[in-house]
């Protein structure tokens, strides 16, 4: 029996409009009063996350897995936390800034930092978006210093043939995700959103075989990978559709919450 969902967020709960599905609560609910828990598991920041399910209300009864696995919460309480040591910052922020048409975001504890984004820029948009609390820095390692960094996102336009094959090398050092088309995230050795999941079976006592997680994207592998009743979209990334256990309708087509239905709240 299921006791566990995860789902993560662009591309698979939420729509091509990043729209939540408007029976969302009422769902939370319900699996909440059969005694299942639900996590939202994003590379987003923890507050911008939050705020979409403060929105319908129900964002204290539920997990977050934030920073692609970096930060666990629940109730305003940070569970579990793994940070980037400061040194490896300073390090990749010198790296990343010798790299052409990349941008970086450092995802810190307290808030996100950017050295330039543009309001009407892709990246500009697009980081606004994904982080509620974003600080401009003048100097992204005097953030580093203040703050305690989970996650380094890099944007480049063409990331999967872009710099991912570059960074892809710096794996082993830290956990080098592809994370969207135009996004590679940077973050702990030991954070991925599998290991995060683990991390809330174990806090309620249950196993991986009464886990069911939903995934779109090679972020997503390590959760996919963990839970027994893994399901990827119908417009997931190839690689994540060949581990999934199941294969369920696409984001537009609200394949989360008619999975929730017909495999757990209809039985």
């Amino acid at each position: 029996m299921v006791k566990l969902v995860a789902a993560d967020m662009d591309g698979t709960l939420l729509d091509s409009s990043h729209n939540m599905p408007e029976d969302m609560a009422d769902i939370i609910r319900e699996m909440n009063a059969l005694g299942v828990r639900f996590a939202a598991a994003s590379g987003r920041q923890y507050q911008s996350v939050k705020k979409l399910f403060d929105n319908i209300g129900v964002s204290e009864d539920m997990f977050f897995i934030a920073e692609n696995g970096g930060i666990v919460c629940e109730r305003g309480h940070i569970l579990h936390c793994e940070t980037i040591p400061e040194e490896d910052v300073h390090m990749l922020i010198d790296m990343l800034a010798e790299m052409p048409d990349v941008h970086i975001i450092l995802s810190g504890v307290e808030s996100a930092y950017v050295s330039s984004a543009p309001a009407d820029s892709e990246f500009g948009e697009n980081a606004a978006l994904y982080c509620e609390s974003l600080t401009f820095s003048e100097d992204l390692h005097r953030s580093a210093r203040t703050d305690r960094i989970t996650k380094i996102a890099v944007y480049d336009p063409d990331a999967e043939h872009g710099c991912y094959p570059v960074l892809k090398k710096l794996d082993g050092k830290f956990n080098v995700v592809l994370s969207g088309t135009q996004w590679v995230d940077i973050v702990s050795r030991a954070a991925d959103k599998g290991s995060a999941l683990r991390f809330i079976a174990e806090h309620m006592g249950i196993t991986a075989e009464e886990v069911m997680a939903f995934g779109d994207y090679l972020n997503d592998l390590s959760m996919i990978v963990y839970a027994g009743e893994s399901c990827a979209m119908e417009n997931a990334h190839p690689l994540l559709k060949q581990a999934a256990k199941h294969i369920v309708p696409s984001n537009d087509d609200k394949g989360v919450t008619r999975t929730i239905k017909k495999v757990i709240l209809e039985q």
